[in-house]
């Protein structure tokens, strides 16, 4: 009977044992994510080369990054990619998308001006959708 309690307390602790480097680990993969995302001024500079770049895979990569990781400095260049005729409407799109991410001021007047005058009417809604929503997150009327 005592051996069996012995065995017990012995379960016990390895389990504590077991769940706190476990706690542990999953703080240090934690901060090491939150470092990842973290982006230096040169890679920043990468993002916009690459979003200039002729490579389109390399290109749409880009512009979805810097949605993503809201790259201010990559704002002059998403709006630029509009004045490309030869560009694709699905990559408009995720320039715009990657606008709406941003949601800074630049951004709010760049989707409006598109909204009301670019050609294809598809993408014309798809901006006043994504302009009228940036505008009421600003107005304190929808969360993010």
């Amino acid at each position: 009977m005592l051996n069996e309690m012995k065995s017990r307390n012995a379960g016990k602790k390895l389990a504590l044992v077991f769940l706190i480097v476990s706690f542990a680990a999953n703080i240090a993969v934690a901060q090491r994510n939150i470092d990842l995302t973290k982006l230096n001024s040169s890679a920043k500079k990468n993002l916009v080369m690459a979003i200039n770049s002729d490579n389109a895979g390399l290109k749409r990569s880009a512009v979805y990054f810097a949605g993503y990781y809201k790259i201010n400095e990559a704002v002059d260049p998403l709006i630029n990619l509009f004045n490309s005729s030869s560009m694709d409407i699905s990559l408009k799109t995720l320039a715009a998308y990657s606008l709406h991410q941003i949601g800074d001021e630049e951004c709010i007047n760049a989707l409006k001006e598109l909204s009301a005058y670019c050609s294809d009417k598809k993408f014309c809604s798809k901006c006043k959708f994504m302009y009228e929503d940036l505008v009421q997150v600003k107005s304190g009327v929808v969360q993010r």
